[in-house]
């Protein structure tokens, strides 16, 4: 039943096909109710930490239709969701009418050119792996500039050894030692939490034990369920702008 959960709570963000109104709002109720009961493996780890800060303005990179910007801003806080896709937007725009949510703006922008400024906290689900790595880079630069001081970025993505995620369009799968160097090399101090939990670790475990498992020059699905184990087959990424 979870795996099926998160597919609809999934349909919601990424669907690029044409979703009727009525489609719309079934489903937005849908991943209320998940990330409401802490279901959605995916989300909820994101959506907890981001509600734990309570952040007044909050920017949704790769937003999709705009489920979960609509969902946060639903709780308090002025929500801005980018992304290429202007029909996506054009469909978070009259989702939000629908629902009657002013607290959602939602701008056509590219993620490695963001010109707004002045957020909180910035997010990210399933999105970073879609970048190439050369991108990253430029990506991050941009959202530390979008952030105000002590601002925090929390990015989900699946690890690079996830072979459940290896396939077209996931060109830039992360591992915990290469999303922190690009990081630093952006100006975050970076922390990472266990995957489905919103706890970031104190202390940097998850890159020694991302060495260990790696040099057991074990098969893919060995290391891929080593990681699984841990906790480590999916990274999430704690970026603070100190």
């Amino acid at each position: 039943m979870q795996h099926n959960d998160d597919e609809t709570a999934q349909r919601v963000r990424d669907d690029r096909g044409s979703v009727d109104p009525a489609e719309a709002k079934r489903l937005h109720d849908v991943l209320i109710t998940l990330l409401s009961r802490g279901r959605s493996n995916k989300l909820a780890p994101v959506v907890n930490a981001v509600l734990k800060r309570r952040p007044s303005r909050v920017l949704d990179i790769g937003c999709g239709r705009g489920a979960l910007a609509i969902f946060l801003a639903v709780r308090g806080m002025a929500v801005t969701g980018i992304d290429l896709q202007q029909s996506d937007m054009d469909a978070g725009e009259r989702l939000a009418a629908r629902l009657g949510v002013d607290s959602v703006a939602f701008v056509r922008m590219d993620a490695c050119a963001v010109t707004l400024s002045g957020f909180d906290l910035a997010l990210s689900t399933d999105f970073y792996e879609h970048l190439p790595p050369r991108s990253q880079s430029a990506h991050l630069a941009s959202v530390f500039q979008a952030l105000s001081p002590g601002g925090v970025y929390i990015i989900r993505a699946p690890h690079r050894r996830n072979i459940r995620q290896q396939g077209p369009g996931h060109v830039g799968l992360p591992s915990y030692a290469s999303l922190r160097r690009q990081a630093e090399e952006a100006g975050f101090f970076t922390r990472f939490s266990i995957s489905h939990t919103a706890v970031a670790a104190p202390f940097a475990y998850h890159i020694p034990l991302e060495r260990w498992l790696e040099s057991r020059h074990w098969s893919d699905l060995a290391v891929y369920k080593g990681l699984q184990k841990c906790g480590l087959a999916n990274v999430i990424a704690h970026l603070e702008k100190r």
